[in-house]
């Protein structure tokens, strides 16, 4: 049966997810695939590797050194520690690795892309997050569009590569109220993965992977979507800890 392991997205909070991983690893659990989103991105590519422990807290650590550094924003430090902790490339994409998906937004039209690499994209950032609160997706639903990066050649997902991998990473972990670099894959404007999906878990299922262990960084019921999925097969999700068997 094959088995994906999906990380959830949380900025600092990734932490957690990195030391969920680091554990499974240190248990001998390995998956087929691995997927992130936003700030597990980094984490969930070590982790694809085998090496997610030698990633370390200092990964951690260092960004939050960094965001104390007068005039340092968010851009300037998660593309620091992209740059600094990046996977050995050759590893992660070798045949023999397993499968790995990042997970990012696509922006579908001329006037979104406007808004989400220009100067009102903090405005639009603070907007969309009180439309969370409020459930209202209209403008997500009407601007973005969710896609998936995968280490295999395939014709279903977009590529990563050894020349792409550094935007992909940047651009899932782009939200819009507090990063100010644009982001940019393969001259395509993308945002943050968390506008439409805070774990490609769901994404892993469609992608034929039977067994999920989907990690969540906070407590709670995670992906309660689950229980009430209908023409989708489900598999194992992670709720505090334990895996558990949806039905």
């Amino acid at each position: 049966m094959k088995l994906a392991i999906a990380c959830a997205s949380g900025s600092f909070k990734g932490a957690f997810t990195h030391g969920v991983l680091t554990a499974l690893e240190s248990a001998g659990i390995r998956a087929d695939a691995y997927a992130g989103a936003s700030s597990s991105v980094i984490p969930s590519a070590w982790a694809a590797i085998g090496k997610v422990a030698e990633l370390g807290v200092n990964y951690w650590l260092k960004g939050m050194e960094e965001l104390q550094k007068p005039d340092m924003g968010m851009s300037q430090v998660v593309m620091g520690g992209i740059k600094a902790f990046n996977p050995p490339l050759d590893k992660l994409l070798a045949a023999q690795t397993p499968e790995y998906f990042i997970a990012a937004n696509a922006v579908i039209n001329p006037e979104a892309a406007s808004q989400t690499q220009g100067e009102k994209a903090r405005r639009l950032g603070r907007k969309l997050l009180v439309s969370a609160a409020k459930k209202d997706r209209s403008w997500v639903d009407e601007n973005l569009q969710l896609e998936l990066f995968s280490t295999r050649q395939n014709h279903i997902y977009s590529n990563i590569d050894e020349n792409n991998f550094d935007e992909i990473a940047y651009a899932t972990s782009r939200m819009l109220h507090a990063w100010d670099t644009p982001a940019w894959i393969n001259g395509k404007p993308y945002i943050d993965a968390s506008y439409t999906c805070l774990c490609p878990a769901i994404e892993m299922i469609e992608a034929g992977y039977k067994q999920i262990i989907a990690i969540n960084n906070q407590p709670g019921t995670f992906y309660i979507g689950f229980i009430n999925m209908e023409k989708k097969k489900v598999g194992n999700f992670l709720q505090n800890g334990k895996i558990i068997q949806s039905k």
